[in-house]
């Protein structure tokens, strides 16, 4: 309980003295997330846990660059430090972290659209980010809560590596079109959610044809539904 209160603490010092201060630095926030990523390890021992915790702040300080009530500010801090403590406390459940992994996954997906479409990076490179995103969380997500042999954790790793391929060449076709970047984010989001389902299923035994061809067809379907809307538009 100490350890959960004392990295809550961190969180929640470093993001509030953002906010206090109306300053951002790379190399304190950096520093920053080195001295959680130190504690997360020292206490965890576990990899996947450690990235999953380390995107709780980030996540949190994306969110503070589009939030401007001073209150709402404070309370997403609050929130951040209360997901540590959650994470870092004997009674997190898997469920917990699943949630908690597609929420970070969507606020970081829908900030790198945003960054891109407000010219402040350019295609390749928030394609790239969107690669690094989508390959490790994929990875930490299911190896977090599946027990996997081996020689399973080196199936998962080459399945997180291409799907992390396909998620962004499909994040270079979404740019190209006329939506925002909540917008963006939720359809990066459904289609990562859509493979991570399947995969999942897959490596703990419970997949079967009928859910594998349910999955294809809802997601085929959720594309036809895409581009016709942005056809529409364009007409």
């Amino acid at each position: 309980m100490l350890k959960s209160f004392f990295v809550a603490a961190i969180v929640f010092a470093s993001l509030e003295y953002f906010v206090l201060k109306d300053y951002f630095s790379w190399i304190l926030f950096l520093s920053f997330l080195l001295v959680l990523l130190f504690f997360s390890w020292f206490f965890t021992k576990k990899a996947n846990l450690t990235f999953i915790t380390l995107l709780v702040p980030f996540s949190a300080y994306l969110l503070l660059q589009i939030i401007s009530n001073p209150t709402l500010k404070h309370i997403t801090t609050a929130i951040a430090s209360a997901v540590v403590y959650i994470l870092f406390s004997k009674r997190v459940n898997k469920s917990f972290l699943i949630i908690l992994s597609f929420f970070e996954f969507f606020v970081i997906s829908s900030f790198l659209f945003a960054v891109e479409f407000l010219e402040k990076i350019d295609k390749l490179s928030a394609s790239f980010f969107s690669f690094l995103l989508v390959f490790f969380m994929f990875y930490s997500s299911i190896a977090g809560v599946l027990r996997l042999r081996f020689e399973d954790k080196f199936r998962l790793f080459v399945f997180s590596f291409l799907t992390g391929l396909i998620l962004a060449e499909f994040f270079w076709i979404i740019i190209k079109f006329p939506f925002n970047f909540v917008t963006a984010g939720f359809m990066l989001f459904l289609v990562y959610y859509l493979i991570w389902d399947v995969t999942i299923r897959y490596f703990a035994g419970s997949l079967t044809k009928k859910a594998a061809y349910f999955s294809i067809l809802f997601f085929l379907l959720i594309l036809a539904f895409i581009f016709t809307i942005v056809k529409l538009i364009l007409i």
